[in-house]
């Protein structure tokens, strides 16, 4: 097996995972070695699942090597910035700070373990879910002029050249709404699985036994004709207000529903809307001419092969970049 790769998108969200639990200064540090070794553990998964002939387990194939030794890398990464955290005075505001500050009702704290795990959740169920959401966006925007003119022109309205940051996402309203109609397209969680712990019955009259499963389809539901008009149309203004209201509630649901909500979905959209606003402005993808894009139903919905895009820059996002001395050609 070929070692992987990490596409942009995903390289994007490691870099903003990595900022947000261990600060700026140490990206260059952390982000290489996190992002290769989960990208391992992704690929090995998707082999155990969906692989025709896997290998028995006393005959270890490349990958499976690969993973053990990417989740030792993983492991020795976690407990060490942990462990350097823990020695310094005034360590930085972000979120591992924020873990090891954080108190039960008893007064004691997590543990080095505890705080490793919740670390390694957020890698783990963010960065394929969200650079998967982000391609697609990226996909969607450029088979579609007219919906990239409407974000540029509520980009200027709103950030008038400057770097979006938390506060503008309320006001970024079409690009939100251009979000969320590539979550209904493509949905990077497509599958999710559902055990009843009691005896039930559907308003359909359907009864469901204790411990069954039930397998809800986004990818399917979001296509479903009674609730969306020509549901293969790439269409935003599907997610206006009064849009919304005439939907049931569960006829779009990306990050789940119920008590088993994800609860990364604000840090998610927050993610994804800061990216694709602050390199909108600057540049323009345009798919690479002779390529078959194609859905690939894995752990997570990804393009069957990668998809190719050229990076265009724009003329004000070049004087952007002028004015603070920041531009660079490559």
């Amino acid at each position: 097996n070929p070692m992987p790769t990490i596409g942009l998108p995903e390289l994007l969200v490691v870099l903003v995972i990595v900022v947000l639990v261990f600060g700026v200064g140490r990206v260059g540090k952390v982000g290489g070695e996190l992002g290769k070794a989960i990208t391992i553990r992704r690929t090995y998964l998707n082999h155990v699942y969906f692989s025709l002939l896997p290998f028995p387990e006393y005959i270890p194939p490349k990958i499976a090597r690969d993973y053990r030794q990417a989740g030792k890398n993983i492991e020795e990464t976690l407990y060490r910035e942990i462990t350097r955290r823990r020695e310094i005075p005034c360590p930085p505001h972000d979120m591992l700070s924020l873990l090891m500050q954080a108190k039960y009702e008893d007064g004691t704290g997590m543990t080095d373990q505890q705080i490793r795990d919740e670390v390694l959740t957020v890698f783990s169920a963010g960065l394929e879910t969200t650079g998967d959401a982000l391609t697609w966006t990226w996909y969607l925007i450029s088979q579609h002029g007219d919906v990239q003119s409407k974000i540029l022109i509520e980009l200027e309205e709103i950030l008038k050249g400057r770097v979006p940051d938390v506060g503008d996402l309320p006001k970024l309203r079409y690009t939100a709404m251009v979000l969320a109609e590539s979550l209904r397209l493509f949905p990077p969680t497509w599958l999710f699985v559902r055990t009843p712990k009691n005896h039930d019955v559907l308003p359909s009259g359907i009864s469901i036994p204790p411990a069954s499963k039930l397998y809800l389809c986004p990818y399917a539901m979001h296509r479903n004709g009674r609730y969306w008009s020509n549901p293969e149309q790439f269409n935003p203004e599907r997610f206006t207000e009064s849009a919304k209201k005439e939907r049931p509630q569960f006829s779009y649901f990306p990050f789940g529903g119920g008590i088993r909500f994800c609860i990364g979905e604000a840090f998610a959209k927050m993610q994804i809307l800061l990216v694709l606003a602050t390199i909108a402005q600057r540049f323009t993808l345009n798919l690479v001419t002779g390529q078959t894009i194609v859905p690939k139903p894995r752990l997570t919905l990804r393009p069957h092969k990668e998809i190719r895009m050229r990076l265009d820059q724009r003329d004000q996002g070049a004087s952007f970049f002028r004015a603070r001395g920041k531009i660079h050609q490559d």
